[in-house]
């Protein structure tokens, strides 16, 4: 594998199980060493990935980046990421245009929490990821909506108002104007909630 010698930026996302590999952890470290790079990350990783390359010694990434919105967070690996200084990075912080995220009147309490704030459905569905301590990267050509997704830091919501965005459900993703939506089982069935509305893997 080459490792991109004439690459220069400030950080290196690795993606799949390629960063896993012995061959992912020397390109990026000779690519740090070399001052190519400063920041290393990886894509979906799970407590099981890190906690491996903890044990190897090897240095740990600066950012995870998984999905991650209202209705599908592991807050287990994000409490991990947290205590070993790697940032979360929400890959699909509206899960991809769901409607219950973006648009309002669709969930009640994301409506009401947007009324109140005065702030859009998505903007309240970035910030919920702001206040859990994970860094929200939303997609867009549309320059509205650059600027209302810049516009997230003028206002904190309530910790019980973070635990009821959490304790939302959503099972669909997708391009829902042209109809192609991807649903899976609902994440509420598959992991376990706290009483704060932290989800996390079943013991």
């Amino acid at each position: 594998m080459r490792c991109g010698r004439r690459l220069l930026a400030p950080s290196l996302i690795l993606h799949g199980s390629l960063a896993r590999t012995e061959v992912g952890k020397h390109c990026w470290c000779d690519l740090k060493k070399e001052g190519k790079i400063r920041a290393i990350g990886v894509s979906n990783w799970q407590i099981s990935n890190l906690q491996r390359w903890k044990e190897k010694g090897y240095e740990l990434p600066a950012v995870n980046q998984v999905e991650a919105h209202i209705g599908y967070l592991e807050d287990d690996l994000n409490d991990y990421c947290q205590q070993n200084g790697i940032l979360l990075q929400a890959a699909t912080p509206l899960s991809r245009n769901n409607p219950v995220l973006v648009k309002a009147g669709t969930d009640p309490t994301v409506t009401a929490l947007a009324a109140k704030y005065n702030k859009s459905a998505a903007q309240i569905s970035l910030r919920y990821l702001i206040e859990k301590g994970i860094s929200p990267i939303p997609s867009t050509k549309n320059p509205d909506y650059m600027k209302e997704n810049l516009d997230l830091f003028g206002f904190e919501m309530t910790k019980d108002e973070v635990i009821s965005l959490a304790k939302i459900q959503t099972s669909c993703r997708g391009a829902w104007n042209l109809g192609l939506v991807k649903c899976w089982a609902d994440p509420g069935t598959l992991m376990c909630m706290s009483n704060d509305g932290k989800r996390f893997h079943c013991p």
